[in-house]
């Protein structure tokens, strides 16, 4: 157990460090909101497009394509979505956080967090599901983030089936790995010379994002949206884990497939998430916290459900 805790805070602890060493660069005014909000421009508009991009561009689906995989995580990420919206619908008073809060609990790290914490757990062999994740699965915590917050904001648009494909195609995560897939699929070799650019653009995705996040989280927050990112958290981390793991365990899925459904379920809330509501007038307020707050929790669920996958026998 001690060394299943230990891994886990390897991995997710130096984030938390990260984010905290932004708190502390905008308490002391080495950063300011400016250099927040231009970061976050940065890494919406730049950064995890071309992160996204290279991981599609590098994964070869062809070789790991499994359809009952795909179907069950579509299906887990669309119910929970739906469950989520549904509820919020009914209990918050509240309509223009509505947006941030599903968002908050459902859309994961996977392309950040989730794919490094996969190959620790798994390998390189082991953690080729993941790619099937990153192509199915990411982009639909895009889609499904855009509907919610352009539905439900502080500035609420009106959502129309044309209306909503231009946002989702012209969105530039959901074009990076569209753009990643369909090259990889053809076989289209990149150049060094573009390759290199968007790797150094790509890594600064992490780093910048935390910063910024870190940089905008009020510590001194109180009330209704505190308690609402921590619902959000709630049902990110631990809940739907608890919901979804033991029914794709007694489904038959093993292994690999199991390891990557936790990572799928288990990571916290995605970075990103701060950044589009933000982008799209969110509550930031509640974005930044739930980000925070899954992270934390995140470094003791992860460490339990590994060890239960070690218990069980999943994990060797």
């Amino acid at each position: 157990m001690l060394s299943n805790l230990i891994f886990s805070l390897n991995i997710v602890l130096p984030i938390f460090l990260v984010m905290l060493a932004g708190g502390l660069m905008r308490r002391f005014d080495v950063i300011g909101a400016d250099f927040v909000k231009t970061g976050n421009s940065l890494v919406f508009f730049f950064a995890l497009p071309a992160s996204l991009f290279l991981s599609a561009y590098n994964a070869d689906i062809t070789q790991v394509f499994d359809a009952r995989f795909v179907l069950f995580a579509v299906a887990v990420t669309s119910i929970a979505f739906v469950v989520v919206w549904v509820a919020a619908e009914v209990f918050i008073k509240d309509k223009a956080v509505i947006g941030t809060f599903v968002q908050g609990a459902v859309r994961g790290n996977f392309a950040i967090l989730g794919l490094p914490l996969l190959m620790n757990l798994a390998g390189a062999e082991g953690s080729e599901k993941g790619v099937l994740v990153v192509t199915f699965v990411v982009p639909l915590y895009s889609i499904y983030s855009i509907v919610a917050l352009s539905a439900r904001s502080g500035s609420p648009r009106k959502v129309s089936v044309g209306g909503l494909l231009k946002t989702v195609f012209s969105n530039h995560m959901i074009v990076g790995i569209l753009l990643g897939s369909a090259l990889s699929l053809l076989k289209v070799p990149l150049p060094e010379l573009a390759v290199k650019p968007l790797e150094v653009v790509a890594s600064l995705t992490t780093p910048l994002s935390l910063l910024c996040l870190g940089g905008s989280i009020n510590l001194r927050e109180r009330g209704a949206k505190l308690t609402l990112a921590m619902v959000a958290s709630a049902l990110k981390v631990v809940v739907f884990p608890l919901i979804f793991l033991p029914i794709a365990y007694g489904i038959g899925f093993r292994g690999s497939e199991m390891l990557t459904l936790l990572v799928m379920l288990g990571v916290p809330t995605a970075i990103a998430s701060y950044a589009m509501a933000v982008q799209l007038d969110g509550d930031h307020t509640i974005a930044a916290t739930t980000v925070v707050t899954t992270t934390v929790f995140s470094v003791f669920t992860l460490t339990f459900f590994i060890y239960i996958f070690k218990t069980i026998g999943i994990m060797g």
